[in-house]
C-alpha cells in the first residue's frame, strides 16, 4: 500500500537521511582511528553506537512503531560518545556540532511523529 506524502513522512524520511549520514561520519571517524592505532575500549564503543544509529534509522524507513524512541536513543548515544571523547582535548567544534546534530533530529524527528 502506498504511503501518502505527508509532512511527517517527509520527515521521517529525512530524520533518517540525517542520522544515517552523522552515523557514517563516525563510523568511518571510529574505524580509520582504531585501524590506525588500534582498537581500544572507546573506539570499540563508537563503532558501536554509530551501528546502532544506523539500525534506528533504517527503523525510520521501515516505520517500525518504536523508531522515534530508537532514533532519539541512539542519537543521545551517539552525543554523549563523541562528547565523552574529546572532552580534555578542547575540541569544542565536535562537542557543538554534535549537540546542534542532536536538536536536528530530535526537532525532525518531533515533526514526524505528527502525522
Amino acid at each position: 500500500m502506498a504511503t501518502r506524502v505527508s509532512l511527517a513522512n517527509i520527515a521521517r524520511v529525512s530524520v533518517g537521511i540525517v542520522a544515517i549520514v552523522w552515523a557514517l561520519l563516525g563510523l568511518a571517524d571510529a574505524l580509520a582511528a582504531g585501524l590506525g592505532r588500534g582498537f581500544d575500549p572507546s573506539e570499540i564503543v563508537a563503532v558501536a553506537v554509530n551501528a546502532l544509529l544506523i539500525a534506528a534509522a533504517v527503523l525510520a524507513f521501515a516505520r517500525a512503531r518504536f523508531w522515534h524512541a530508537a532514533i532519539i536513543l541512539a542519537t543521545l548515544a551517539v552525543t554523549v560518545d563523541r562528547i565523552v571523547g574529546v572532552l580534555g582535548t578542547g575540541d569544542w567544534w565536535v562537542m557543538l556540532s554534535s549537540a546542534a546534530m542532536l536538536c536536528a533530529i530530535v526537532g525532525i524527528s518531533a515533526v514526524a511523529r505528527n502525522p
